[in-house]
């Protein structure tokens, strides 16, 4: 089932299956904003599949009180250990009530789902949302046409669009409405990276992929002032050094919970390739290219990077 069918269903009260959304990503900014559509009209419950034991979930939704039933919407499934993940794989594909079911999981996992003999409905995430399907996404949201202004100049700026950045992006027209000339001079380009995501530069970073990491600089770099760059590794560094804090301290289970903005490929392994220590001196440094930048020198980012991608072997 396509996103503008499911919308159909939701807008006729139809939501009486389990639903798995499926795609290549998790696209945390449209779920975010879909539950919070469903939450206006049905009675929705949200479960962090991370901080929820598998053992407590299938108690809470055997029963049903006075025979009221709800939607549980199931978070950070994909952020689970293979094992956990197997198991509430399981479960998933075997519940048949008495509530309704919504989570994610990627293209190749939903085949699961798809063989498992129980009625479901399988939601496919598109890898790019072209203009009609902004409209339709907009038109769910905010119960109201778009701009058709807003969107000429849009989608001449950007073809396409991933589901997360079409959801930022309509936030903002929301408040900028026909008078967005000056947006998209000044703010488009920092909003959507025509490259890859940030989450793959981050990636790149904290896994100690310099060749990886370069090339990948090297093609986004001049999408957005040296400002914004220093203010995204300095939280980035911040997230990872919190999360790595609590890992060596606390154990894994317990980052886990409050980590945020960090790539899944940190969470589940290369946070063992850093310190707490190493990631503070960098963000020491950075702080003093900031201090530069703002009093006229220069700040020596791409050294900086330099500097971190071979910590192994020397400064940070």
């Amino acid at each position: 089932m396509q996103v503008r069918d499911f919308f159909s269903l939701i807008n006729q009260g139809a939501l009486s299956q389990n639903i798995v959304f499926h795609g290549k990503e998790y696209p945390a900014l449209f779920l975010t904003a879909l539950f919070h559509a469903l939450k206006q009209r049905y009675p929705l419950v949200t479960i962090d599949a991370e901080s929820c034991t598998l053992s407590a979930m299938k108690a809470q939704l055997s029963m049903s009180f006075l025979g009221n039933t709800y939607l549980y919407a199931l978070k950070n499934i994909s952020l689970l250990d293979a094992a956990s993940k197997k198991e509430w794989h399981a479960f998933l594909g075997d519940y048949q009530g008495p509530h309704t079911i919504l989570f994610f999981t990627t293209t190749a996992a939903a085949s699961t789902f798809q063989s498992s003999g129980h009625e479901r409905i399988l939601v496919e995430l598109p890898d790019k949302v072209e203009r009609d399907l902004y409209r339709d996404l907009y038109t769910f949201f905010y119960a109201a046409e778009p701009d058709q202004y807003f969107l000429d100049k849009l989608f001449a700026h950007h073809p396409a669009l991933s589901l997360d950045e079409a959801c930022r992006i309509m936030s903002y027209q929301r408040a900028v409405g026909r008078k967005c000339d000056l947006f998209f001079k000044q703010w488009f380009g920092r909003l959507v990276v025509p490259h890859q995501s940030f989450y793959t530069l981050s990636q790149y970073f904290f896994a100690l992929k310099p060749k990886d990491f370069l090339a990948q600089w090297k093609a986004c770099k001049g999408d957005l002032p040296d400002e914004f760059w220093l203010a995204y590794w300095a939280e980035q560094l911040w997230q990872a050094t919190l999360f790595v804090l609590r890992a060596r301290s606390h154990g894994i289970a317990e980052a886990k919970k409050g980590a945020q903005k960090l790539p899944f490929s940190f969470i589940n392994k290369d946070w063992q390739l850093h310190t707490s220590a190493s990631l503070t001196r960098a963000h020491t440094a950075l702080a003093q290219l900031d201090y530069q930048l703002k009093n006229g020198g220069s700040h020596g980012l791409e050294l900086w990077y330099h500097r971190f991608l071979a910590h192994k072997k020397a400064s940070f």
